[in-house]
């Protein structure tokens, strides 16, 4: 992982997110497009992806039980450890569980697919995956909590079509393949590539165009939030570090678990807050996901340089 690999990345996903940024203020995208468009991608495009990731696998790893394991531990760390955050950033009683909701969940469909696979290629695909296959699951139960606990708000009702999303069926159906070791045909693997390529520049620009709906300003005159991305951006994927590298000698293993943890917070935050939060919890997260985004620019390019 040299320099110039970082930078060619970085470059490219930045150009598709500055595309997004500006198709949006040309009138090109808006709202509606972002919300199918990122319809396309939770739902179509990156279980695609994930799927064609398990595909290239060639043979079960002790590696793989680890990662999953890890992935549950880590889940079941991070929702104790953020409330000591949440509590040290004092955002308010409306708030918190919305804070803590955005330290949690990361982006790793929208930022953290694209980055893993620049970096070490489809595989870490994969491996990204079975991280994070508890994402799915919680967030639509531990986080639609925070917000009814600590908002108060009367919004509808919990289904199961919402827990069993095509991405988190995708990551079950992955380890299922794995582990099963089930063959798949060429020419659905050869489909599922060609889908599931447009998952990054989708992403980006997707991304992009979301944030040309705030201001630079609303960023940096909220002291909690530059609060909440400096624990997001830069304390979590230290951390990370620090046990990852312990944990596994790999460097690609260690390497999709600190930038798991080094990315923003996940878009799905927001729309979780806007379909079961209140207002004051829906435009919270929004402008968690935008700060975080953004100012993941300057903290993913240092972290690669970091672990190159």
């Amino acid at each position: 992982m040299d320099v110039s690999q970082i930078v060619d990345t970085m470059f490219k996903l930045c150009a598709a997110m500055g595309m997004g940024y500006g198709l949006h203020r040309l009138k090109i995208l808006n709202d509606g497009a972002n919300a199918s468009l990122s319809g396309l991608i939770i739902n179509v495009t990156s279980p695609a992806l994930v799927l064609y990731s398990v595909s290239r696998q060639s043979e079960v790893t002790l590696d793989v039980v680890r990662l999953f394991g890890f992935g549950v531990a880590l889940y079941a760390a991070l929702p104790l450890l953020v409330i000591l955050f949440a509590w040290l950033l004092k955002p308010g009683a409306e708030r918190v569980g919305v804070y803590q909701m955005l330290l949690v969940f990361a982006n790793v469909s929208f930022m953290g697919f694209p980055v893993v696979q620049a970096m070490f290629g489809e595989q870490a695909i994969f491996y990204i995956n079975i991280l994070n296959i508890p994402f799915s699951l919680l967030i639509f139960t531990y986080g639609v909590g925070l917000l009814r606990e600590k908002g108060g708000a009367m919004r509808p009702s919990l289904r199961m079509q919402d827990v069993l999303t095509p991405g988190f069926l995708s990551g079950v159906l992955s380890l299922l393949i794995y582990f099963g070791r089930i063959p798949m045909p060429s020419m659905i693997v050869s489909a599922l590539d060609f889908i599931g390529g447009l998952t990054t520049p989708l992403s980006m620009i997707v991304i992009g165009s979301m944030v040309a709906n705030f201001s630079l300003g609303q960023v940096f005159r909220d002291k909690k939030l530059l609060g909440l991305s400096a624990v997001k951006l830069l304390l979590f994927p230290a951390l990370g570090f620090l046990i990852a590298t312990l944990i596994f000698p790999d460097p690609m293993l260690a390497g999709v678990v600190i930038i798991s943890l080094g990315m923003p917070a996940g878009s799905l935050c927001a729309m979780v807050s806007r379909q079961y939060g209140t207002e004051t919890q829906a435009g919270t997260a929004a402008m968690g996901v935008f700060a975080t985004t953004v100012l993941s620019m300057i903290t993913i390019p240092l972290m690669l340089l970091l672990m190159s």
